[in-house]
C-alpha cells in the first residue's frame, strides 16, 4: 500500500467535503444573484441556447454559416442542462437559474478538486489560504456562474492544474484539451508548462496517446456537430484562431470592439481580488527569494522550488499574453482566476515562513509583525471583496430585476407577439429566458453605431441559412431597427 504521509506541522485546514460545501454554497448564491456582465454572454450563448431549446432566439454574426465562429457542441452541453430543467420548471426563467446552478456546481467541484490537490502536493496552510481567496473573491463569484467559454475554460484549467499537482498527467492533458477545444483555443497556453512536464516525466508517446484521446473526445464531436449545424465542413475552434490571429488584418480582428492599455488587467483584477492580486504577482519573486535564503522547509511535499514556479507559471503566461493583446475584456482573464488564488496562497505561505523566527533574539518581533500583517491582509481582502460583490449586485442588478417583471404582466388582448423594445440599453437585455413566449425583442435606433443581432431563421435546418445583412466588420446594419410606434414596451433609462 501507499506510505503514510509525514505528520502535519502546518496547522488545521477544512476537510475536502467541508470545503466543497462552502464553495458550492457561494456558487449557488452567485447563480441566484449574479448579473450578466457581458453582452456576449446573453447574445452569443444564452440566445443561441434559447433558440436550440425553444425554436427562436437572437443570432449574432458569429453564428452565420459564412463565419462559423461559435461551436454548437459547447452550446449543446448547456442545452442538455436546460432540457433537464424543463422536467420540473414552470417557466423559462427557472430553466435559466437551474442551468446557472449547474454551472455553479461545476465551479465548486473543480475548485474543490484543486483544494484537495494543494493539500497533498503542498500543505494545509497553502490550501487553506487558497480556499479563503476562492470563497470570498469577487472574481470567482462573478465568473463561476457565467455562461461563457472563458468560464468553461476556467473549470477545465482548474481541473488540469489539480490533476498535475496529483501527478495524474493523463487527466491534466485531457482537461487542457477540453479547455482549448470546447472552451477557448487560446487557453492551451496555460497548459504549456503541464505539457513540458508531461514530456519530461512521461515521454512523448504518453503525451501523444492522451493527445489522440483528447481529439477523439472533443475535436471529432465538435467537427461533426458544427458541420451538421452550419451545413458545411466547419470547425469553430479553428475559425476563432483564424479570425483573431491568422487573417485578422482582412477584417480588423477583435480590435474593432475596443482597445485597452497594457495595465487594464492589473486594474481589473485589483478590483476583483485586491490584495490577493499583489500576492499572486509577487509569488514568482517570493519563490526565488525563498530558494536563495532557504527560509521555507515545508513548501512542497513532492518537489522543489523549480516545480513550484512551474505550477504558477500558467497564470503568468496567461496574464502576460492577455495584457499584450490590444483588445481586452474582463472575461478574458477568467480562465486563470483559481490559479491566481493558488499563486497568492503560495506567496503568502512563503512570506509567513520568511517572517518565522530564525533565532530567539528576533522571535518576538517577527511573530508580532507576522500576526499583524496577516490580520491586515485577510481583513482588507474580506472587507473589500464582500463590499465589491455586494455593490455590484445591489447597484447593477436592475436589468435582471426589470426583465423578471414581464413574467407577471397581463397579456395585451389578443396581440401576439408583444414587442419589447431596447435602444441604447440593448446590451443589458436579460435574454429571452426572462420573456414569456408571447414576447419578442425589437431594436430602436440609438447612439450605438455597431452591428446588432437578428432573429435566427425559422424552419428546418435554420442554422444553415445564411441570412443577409451580417458582416464581420462590426458595421451598423440599419435593417435591425423598427419604428418605436411598433413597440408595446420600451426598456431604457430615459
Amino acid at each position: 500500500g501507499k506510505r503514510p504521509l509525514p505528520p502535519r506541522t502546518d496547522g488545521w485546514a477544512p476537510s475536502t467535503s467541508a470545503a466543497f460545501s462552502v464553495l458550492l454554497s457561494v456558487a449557488l448564491i452567485s447563480a441566484l444573484v449574479n448579473g450578466i456582465w457581458d453582452c456576449d454572454e446573453s447574445m452569443n450563448y444564452w440566445e443561441p441556447m434559447h433558440f436550440m431549446q425553444y425554436g427562436y432566439g437572437l443570432q449574432t454574426w458569429e453564428y452565420s454559416p459564412q463565419y462559423g465562429l461559435r461551436s454548437y457542441f459547447y452550446i449543446g452541453i448547456h442545452v442538455a442542462m436546460g432540457k433537464l430543467a424543463q422536467f420540473t420548471a414552470s417557466n423559462k426563467m427557472e430553466v435559466f437559474y437551474f442551468v446557472r446552478g449547474m454551472l455553479g456546481f461545476l465551479c465548486a467541484a473543480s475548485t474543490t478538486y484543486l483544494y484537495s490537490a494543494v493539500l497533498v502536493a503542498y500543505n494545509n496552510r497553502v490550501a487553506k489560504y487558497m480556499f479563503v481567496f476562492m470563497t470570498l473573491s469577487t472574481g470567482i463569484f462573478i465568473s463561476s456562474t457565467s455562461f461563457l467559454p472563458s468560464t468553461f475554460a476556467m473549470y477545465c484549467l482548474t481541473i488540469a492544474l489539480a490533476a498535475w499537482l496529483k501527478q495524474n498527467f493523463g487527466l491534466a492533458e485531457v482537461a487542457v484539451a477540453a479547455a482549448a477545444i470546447l472552451g477557448w483555443p487560446f487557453a492551451a497556453l496555460v497548459g504549456v508548462p503541464i505539457a513540458v512536464d508531461i514530456v519530461l516525466k512521461k515521454g512523448i508517446p504518453y503525451a501523444i496517446k492522451y493527445g489522440i484521446l483528447s481529439l477523439v473526445l472533443f475535436l471529432v464531436p465538435s467537427l461533426v456537430l458544427d458541420t451538421h449545424y452550419y451545413g458545411k465542413m466547419t470547425l469553430a475552434v479553428w475559425n476563432i484562431v483564424d479570425y483573431n490571429v491568422i487573417s485578422k488584418n482582412l477584417h480588423g480582428g477583435s480590435e474593432l470592439y475596443g482597445v485597452e492599455p497594457w495595465y487594464f488587467y492589473i486594474m481589473n483584477c485589483f478590483l476583483n481580488f485586491n490584495a490577493v492580486l499583489l500576492l499572486a504577482l509577487g509569488a514568482g519573486g517570493m519563490i526565488v527569494m525563498t530558494f536563495l535564503t532557504g527560509s521555507s522547509k515545508i513548501t512542497l511535499r513532492a518537489g522543489d522550488m523549480g516545480l513550484a514556479f512551474a505550477h504558477i507559471s500558467g497564470f503568468y503566461i496567461w496574464f502576460s499574453y492577455m495584457s499584450s493583446i490590444p483588445h481586452k475584456e474582463e472575461r478574458f482573464i477568467f480562465p486563470v482566476y483559481p490559479q491566481l488564488c493558488f499563486a497568492a496562497a503560495l506567496c503568502l505561505h512563503l512570506v509567513r515562513d520568511f517572517l518565522s523566527p530564525m533565532d530567539k533574539s528576533t522571535a518576538e518581533w517577527r511573530h508580532g509583525v507576522r500576526k499583524l500583517l496577516f490580520f491586515a491582509i485577510f481583513a482588507a481582502f474580506a472587507i473589500l471583496s464582500v463590499s465589491r460583490t455586494s455593490a455590484m449586485i445591489v447597484n447593477y442588478g436592475a436589468p435582471l430585476k426589470i426583465y423578471r417583471e414581464f413574467e407577471d404582466l397581463p397579456a395585451l388582448g389578443n396581440k401576439i407577439p408583444e414587442t419589447v423594445c431596447v435602444g441604447k440599453e440593448w446590451y443589458r437585455f436579460a435574454t429571452h429566458y426572462f420573456l414569456p413566449p408571447r414576447f419578442r425583442l425589437g431594436f430602436i435606433k440609438s447612439d450605438f453605431g455597431g452591428q446588432l443581432p437578428q432573429y435566427f431563421p425559422t424552419g428546418p435546418n435554420a442554422t444553415r441559412i445564411i441570412q443577409p445583412n451580417f458582416n464581420d466588420h462590426n458595421k451598423e446594419e440599419p435593417s435591425r431597427y423598427i419604428n418605436v410606434e411598433y413597440c408595446d414596451y420600451v426598456v431604457d433609462l430615459e
